[in-house]
């Protein structure tokens, strides 16, 4: 009985870990950007670069980079101070955009960014596909069920 209980666990387990290659980015408002940011001690680059890339996502059309820039040799953007920033004139639309840093690992986050002429505001995703008018934190790590029984284990 424990063994089938072990076996169900370890491939839930091994389910998760393969299911998103990417792990999560982080955002900001910072100076009129949109500032992004890894929320991890590990983030590595590669080559000695990182390339950030985004577009916006409307259902039923393919993915279109809107913004993109290779940034070489810089402070890893590991948290709020080192963070990466987007001037908000790329968030002209208010749909939401995949937002991708790739290093040794990628970093990804679908947002979306509200502006008036003098606010800018970070807002829920809706469906995958709209933005919300609801206020959204992309600045903390959401502890899931998974991440809560992994460290059980641990």
């Amino acid at each position: 009985m424990k063994k089938s209980y072990i076996l169900l666990l370890s491939l839930f387990c091994s389910v998760h870990i393969f299911a998103s290659p990417e792990k999560p980015l982080y955002a900001i408002v910072k100076d009129k950007s949109i500032c992004i940011y890894t929320n991890d001690i590990d983030t590595k680059p590669y080559n000695n670069q990182i390339y950030l890339y985004m577009g916006g996502i409307v259902s039923g059309q393919n993915y279109k980079s809107t913004y993109s820039k290779i940034y070489k040799n810089i402070k890893m953007p590991i948290d709020k101070n080192s963070c990466i920033p987007i001037p908000s004139s790329y968030f002209n639309k208010a749909i939401p955009f995949d937002v991708t840093l790739d290093m040794e690992q990628s970093y990804a986050r679908r947002i979306c960014v509200n502006q008036s002429s003098k606010k800018i505001i970070l807002t829920e995703v809706k469906d995958g596909y709209e933005c919300s008018n609801q206020l959204f934190d992309y600045s903390e790590k959401k502890i899931t069920f998974l991440d809560q029984l992994f460290e059980w284990f641990k």
